[in-house]
């Protein structure tokens, strides 16, 4: 019996490539069909159960967990939640109590406005077209970070993997630009043209 080798993609760049190629076009056909755009992945469906208790704050240590699925880490459900279609469960006891409407973390119109506006992945020297990247949350929404425009990016699958592994930050200027910061503090690129620019409150009334 052969042996089998397990190869490190890497190791492979061409076998890599054609493997990526058939994901995405599998993608986007599930995803896009019948659409006039160009097509792109669909986003995640995340079910959250959350104990009725454990919203209230009466039991701070009620249950909440995704659906039908092996326990996720922190960094794998942010950068589901990024672009994600999400229902929530209300639970009392593992009785559902009610259950809220799906709705896309960032809405169709707004996504259309972001792709257009970002052309490419916006990762300093990627390429892939904003058409098959994902929405990126830049302050993400469970820290309270809002779902607009200018807190919106294109990011390919690939870069918004790594960006939530850590292996680099996003810093936004004052002016409304974005750096990218490797692990090691070293700068990996910057994204100039203000659209990431946090609209400031207005004093008085």
């Amino acid at each position: 019996m052969a042996n089998h080798i397990e190869l490190d993609p890497p190791d492979q760049p061409t076998a890599a490539r054609r493997a990526d190629a058939l994901v995405w076009i599998c993608e986007a056909v599930l995803g896009e069909s019948g659409s006039t755009e160009a097509p792109s992945a669909p986003p995640a469906r995340i079910v959250v159960h959350a104990d009725y208790d454990l919203l209230t704050g009466a039991n701070p240590a009620g249950r909440g967990h995704l659906e039908d699925g092996p326990a996720l880490s922190t960094n794998r459900l942010r950068g589901l939640g990024c672009d994600a279609t999400i229902k929530t469960l209300i639970e009392r006891d593992g009785v559902p109590l009610a259950s809220g409407r799906e709705k896309p973390a960032v809405p169709p119109d707004m996504k259309f406005r972001v792709r257009n506006r970002d052309g490419i992945c916006r990762y300093p020297g990627c390429a892939i077209p904003a058409t098959r990247c994902e929405a990126h949350h830049i302050h993400h929404w469970f820290d309270g970070g809002p779902t607009k425009d200018w807190n919106i990016l294109s990011l390919c699958s690939h870069h918004h993997d790594r960006h939530h592994d850590g292996e680099f930050e996003i810093h936004r200027t004052p002016e409304g630009d974005l750096r990218f910061v490797g692990r090691d503090g070293t700068e990996v690129g910057t994204v100039t043209g203000g659209h990431w620019n946090r609209p400031r409150n207005r004093a008085g009334p």
